[in-house]
């Protein structure tokens, strides 16, 4: 609120707002037996406290934020990425012909990640063994970590693996927390999809490992927050791995990019 002052004549002046130079009322103090009046105008004064609020809010999301990173930072080690992937980056991916538009892509994604992050846009990664997925997944989630973002990087089958862990007894973690911090990160990896354990049910229904990817991915999709994908499958044999809950969302939730590329280790091997 603007700064109040006194008028100790019986009739007030005229006093001009101090941002704008719109005239200000005084009004009456009767306790004090005088005329006062504030430093800002009424618009000036509304302007300031909705810019006070907004400052307010934006201090308060800060720390919420900061709050949300620390403890999936505690859970998945900031990314998770391991030592083999924790150095990748755009620079130093190997670039093969079939390659550079998924190279593009990626890039595109982190330059662009707060209209991604709005629409809960991701990508799907498809190709073969060793063309560069997870590569370009990994230089994604470092290059986000790198920008104050919360990502995390999971191979599936060691993610559940680790999450089926949880219901040992004496487990220092659990079920409930681990899938909290995957669905609050501001970008989560799911590694190799559909490479997970296969078993089908009698009756349809779901297995527990697509019991859980379905709680995951189904999280995310309702809070609207991106999943990258990577996969081996194309995308008619992915639909036929996956329960179609989880093919649903992740084709309506997700931009798909095909690598065509061979094998790169195969190809350093016969260098």
């Amino acid at each position: 609120m603007g700064r109040m002052e006194k008028i100790k004549n019986s009739s007030p002046e005229k006093h001009l707002c101090d941002k704008c130079r719109a005239e200000v009322k005084p009004f009456w103090n009767p306790i004090m037996n005088q005329y006062e009046y504030l430093s800002l105008c009424d618009e000036c004064i509304a302007v300031k406290n909705q810019q006070q609020k907004e400052e307010e809010l934006k201090k308060q999301m800060a720390m919420d934020e900061e709050k949300r990173k620390n403890k999936i930072a505690r859970l998945f080690d900031s990314s998770y990425l391991g030592k083999r992937y924790r150095g990748c980056t755009f620079d130093n991916f190997h670039v093969m012909p079939g390659t550079e538009s998924a190279l593009t892509r990626a890039q595109k994604f982190v330059e662009n990640f707060g209209s991604f992050a709005q629409t809960g846009t991701g990508l799907i990664f498809f190709g073969n063994f060793g063309c560069g997925k997870t590569h370009l997944a990994a230089a994604i989630t470092r290059e986000l970590v790198t920008k104050g973002k919360s990502a995390i990087f999971q191979v599936v089958p060691d993610l559940l693996s680790r999450i089926r862990a949880t219901y040992n007894r004496g487990s220092e973690e659990s079920e409930y927390e681990l899938i909290n911090a995957l669905t609050e990160a501001s970008c989560l990896v799911l590694d190799d999809i559909g490479a997970e354990y296969q078993k089908k049910q009698m009756d349809d229904s779901m297995t527990w490992a697509q019991g859980i990817l379905y709680l995951i991915i189904n999280n995310r999709y309702n809070e609207m927050k991106p999943v990258i994908y990577t996969t081996n499958y194309s995308l008619d044999v992915l639909e036929k791995r996956l329960d179609g809950r989880i093919y649903s969302r992740m084709i309506h939730a997700n931009d798909g990019v095909v690598i065509e590329a061979t094998d790169y280790r195969l190809r350093k091997l016969e260098a």
